[in-house]
C-alpha cells in the first residue's frame, strides 16, 4: 500500500500486529459491533487506516 499512487481506506480489528504493520499510515480507531452469526451486538474496536486526511 506504501507504493499506492491513489488514496485508501481500510478498516481492521484493532489488534497491536495490526498497529504494528500500518504505523507508517494515519489511523482513527472506532468502536463498532459485530452482529454476524450472533443474536446479540458485540462490542469490538476497529482501526479505520487511511494514506489520507481523515
Amino acid at each position: 500500500l506504501a507504493q499506492l499512487k491513489g488514496k485508501f481506506v481500510l478498516s481492521l480489528n484493532d489488534v497491536p500486529e495490526i498497529r504494528t504493520t500500518f504505523s507508517q499510515f494515519k489511523r482513527k480507531e472506532v468502536t463498532t459491533s459485530y452482529t454476524c452469526g450472533s443474536k446479540y451486538p458485540i462490542p469490538a474496536k476497529e482501526l479505520i487506516i487511511s494514506n489520507c486526511d481523515f
